[in-house]
């Protein structure tokens, strides 16, 4: 499939979105506030058995665009949902990992920090165990990776990156409103929730600068 920007969807980008489900859609809407209309890209991530290897606090990514070639960050999405194609029952067999609350920090540097190799050191990743056809949702700003498979079998998962009616995902102020304002701006119900939990939704981008600073 073709890239797709702000509301033009081609080459069968709404199509993609009705394979899936409709309580997965009617979730994913509920989130937003809006419809959804298609999605940015599709993708099949396979883990293969190999021999464990270290995985350093570095070894993390945000997805967009971050290389020689230029940058399109934040990504032209609101929700990342996967989905597990093959048992990842326990951990060690390549699990999706997620950084919990890092979202939140201040990654409008982002792309230079890709890069110049210079990314903040992160811990306490968390490895998603899964069975076959559970799903869940990422915010497009959320560090991940694919963890060590040690196991006897491919880890399968399959991502959809959904945008949603009147977006302008390519609208020169939604990096400011997403990186500098509200990282929420785009799911609101998420935000409504978290509005009165100062733990949640408080933590000043001040803080996280601290934390990264401590880190290296």
């Amino acid at each position: 499939f073709l890239q797709g920007y702000g509301n033009i969807l081609i080459d069968g980008h709404a199509a993609v979105a009705e394979i899936l489900s409709p309580r997965m859609v009617a979730t994913a809407e509920r989130l937003t506030k809006r419809k959804v209309c298609g999605v940015l890209y599709t993708q099949i991530a396979f883990r293969t058995p190999l021999k464990k290897k270290p995985r350093f606090g570095t070894a993390y990514h945000i997805d967009g665009e971050a290389n020689a070639q230029g940058a399109r960050f934040p990504d032209h999405f609101s929700l990342l949902v996967g989905i597990a194609l093959s048992p990842q029952n326990e951990q060690g067999n390549g699990n999706f990992t997620v950084f919990p609350g890092t979202h939140l920090r201040d990654w409008s540097t982002y792309p230079d920090l890709k890069r110049n190799r210079s990314l903040p050191h992160l811990t306490n990743g968390r490895q998603l165990c899964l069975d076959v056809g559970d799903a869940f949702f990422v915010h497009p700003l959320l560090p991940h990776r694919g963890g060590c498979n040690t196991s006897s079998t491919t880890r399968e998962l399959i991502f959809f990156r959904l945008q949603f009616l009147g977006i302008q995902y390519d609208h020169p102020s939604r990096p400011r409103r997403i990186l500098k304002e509200n990282p929420f701006y785009e799911l609101p119900t998420i935000f409504s929730i978290l509005r009165g939990d100062p733990l949640s939704c408080c933590l000043s981008r001040n803080e996280h600068k601290e934390d990264d600073t401590a880190a290296k």
